[in-house]
Formats: C-alpha cells, structure tokens, sequence
C-alpha cells in the first residue's frame, strides 16, 4: 500500500465524517422503525385476541341459539295441541254473565240446566285457553331471547370481520415497515465497511508517523551522543597535553558523564 500524505489523510478524515453523519441519520431512522415495529406487533398481538375472544362469543351465542331452537319446537307443539279455543278473557267474561243470570234472575229449571252445561263447557274451555296462553307466553318470551341473541351473534360476527380486515391491514404496515427496515440495514453495511477501511487506514498512517517519529528521536539521540562524544575526545587530549580547561570543557565533561556510557 503507498503510503499517505496529510492531504489524503485530511480527505479520509473529511470522508469519515460524511460518512458518520448517513450512519448516524440511518441508523436513527433503524431505531424508529423497530420501535414502530414492535408497536405494531403489540397492536397486531391486541387484535387477535379481540378476533379470539369475539369467534369464541360468536360460538357460544350458536350454541345457545340451537338449544333455544331446540326448545322452541316443543312449545309450539304445547300451543297447537289446544287448538284455536279464544281468548281467555272473553271466555271468562261470559262465564261470569251466565252465573250473574243464574243468580240474579228466575229461570226456568231446564234453562238453568243447560247455562249451567254451558258454562261447564266455557270452564273447560277456558282451562285450555289458559294453558294455550301460558304455552303462547313461553314460546313468545322464548322467541324473544333468540331474537336477542341473534343480534348478539350478529355483532360478534361483524367485530371479527372488522378486526380480521384491521388484522390484515396492520399486518401489512408491518411487512411494509419490515422491508424499510432490510432496506436500511443492507444501505448501512457498505457504509460500515467504508468506515471500518478509512478508520484503518487512519490508523496505519498513525502507527507509521508515530514510528517515524520514535526514529527520528533516536536518530537526533545518536547524533546528539556523538557530538558530545566527539569533543569529550578533544577534552580528553587537552587534559593530557596538561592544557588549561575552559568553562565549556568542564560543561562538555559533565554531559559526557550524563549522556555516555561509564567506561
């Protein structure tokens, strides 16, 4: 790899950034369609148990209605059997007239006879008329809670169409979410990888500026060692031909025994 100037590293670090800045902005939006996800998922969780609950209602409501039904035949059958005998209260009025008669006016004996089988006949018949009444109360009071329950059943079978339908639509906000959200993730993995390439190759650069400058360091420690080195040698040549030493001769001994090694 050819190594970098600090104008394209300058570029790489410019490009870094751009780059940061669309991961950064994606992967906000990431976080919101999943949270948008998971409060669909929530919503689409709540429907169906409210499509669960209303099937299991509307179920209920069928079972109770055959067993109605199955009621309802026996009290029809009940109310036929009496026949078409009138109407209790009118049959009670003209029992009521003929005993009023009897009491209340002198009858001949075979007129008296014949009111009174008369009015026999009306109590038997108004017995019959009584049961037909009480079988007509069951079977009408009987009717009237299948006519309820099928309105019940009813709205039981409109809530699951409804929720099915709101079922359907959520789950396909959900799809459509889900795709933005594959879309998205295959957006940011070349953005991730042209991240993790410029970061290394920052980072190439780096160890490479700072190894150059541990051996530029070294290599002014050497020359610097050399030079104090060098005229440690005059000093020394100067002190055996027992000439005077300067003030700059003893400041070059003191470094030599600071900076070389002792011999």
């Amino acid at each position: 790899m050819d190594e970098l100037t600090a104008a394209e590293v300058d570029t790489l670090f410019k490009r870094l950034d751009e780059l940061k800045e669309l991961g950064s902005k994606n992967s906000t939006r990431l976080r919101q369609l999943i949270i948008e996800v998971k409060q669909f998922r929530e919503l689409k969780r709540k429907i169906t148990e409210t499509v669960r609950q209303n099937k299991t209602k509307r179920e209920e409501a069928n079972k109770e209605l055959q067993k109605l039904f199955s009621e309802l035949k026996p009290l029809k059958q009940e109310k036929e059997k009496f026949g078409n005998v009138g109407d209790p209260r009118e049959i009670q009025a003209r029992i009521d007239r003929i005993e009023w008669q009897i009491i209340t006016e002198v009858i001949p004996f075979k007129k008296e006879q014949e009111m009174t089988k008369e009015r026999l006949m009306l109590e038997e018949q108004l017995q019959k008329a009584l049961e037909r009444h009480v079988a007509e109360k069951d079977e009408i009071s009987l009717i009237r809670k299948i006519t309820d329950l099928r309105q019940e059943q009813k709205l039981f079978h409109s809530n699951v169409i409804a929720n099915s339908k709101e079922w359907e639509k959520v789950d396909k906000e959900l799809n459509e979410i889900s795709s933005k959200i594959d879309v998205l993730r295959k957006e940011l993995k070349p953005v991730e990888s042209e991240i993790d390439q410029i970061k290394a190759k920052i980072g190439e650069f780096r160890n490479k500026e700072r190894t150059a400058e541990v051996t530029s360091k070294e290599r002014r420690e050497i020359q610097k060692k050399k030079a104090i080195a060098d005229k440690f040698e005059e000093v020394k040549e100067k002190f055996k031909k027992k000439k005077k030493l300067t003030t700059e001769d003893l400041l070059v001994i003191q470094s030599a025994e600071e900076e070389l090694p002792l011999e």
